[in-house]
């Protein structure tokens, strides 16, 4: 089982989207360039761990099914 480093992921998931944004496969999207506050940030850690709860993803012998993105 090959083994893989979040930063790693991270880098090269940077470089293939500025890779696809630079050939207009992928609209540019605006940076968030003003904090959230600290309700807001609650508000959304909470609303993250409901959907989490009510979808919660399960294996099955063909690998790990994430049911919020699964299609009906």
């Amino acid at each position: 089982m090959a083994t893989f480093r979040y930063e790693e992921l991270k880098r090269v998931a940077m470089d293939v989207k500025a890779e696809f944004v630079s050939r207009g496969w992928l609209p540019v999207r605006k940076i968030r360039r003003k904090p959230r506050d600290k309700e807001k940030k609650n508000l959304l850690f909470t609303m993250a761990i409901n959907r989490i709860d009510r979808y919660r993803p399960y294996r099955t012998e063909r690998g790990v099914v994430l049911p919020y993105f699964k299609e009906k």
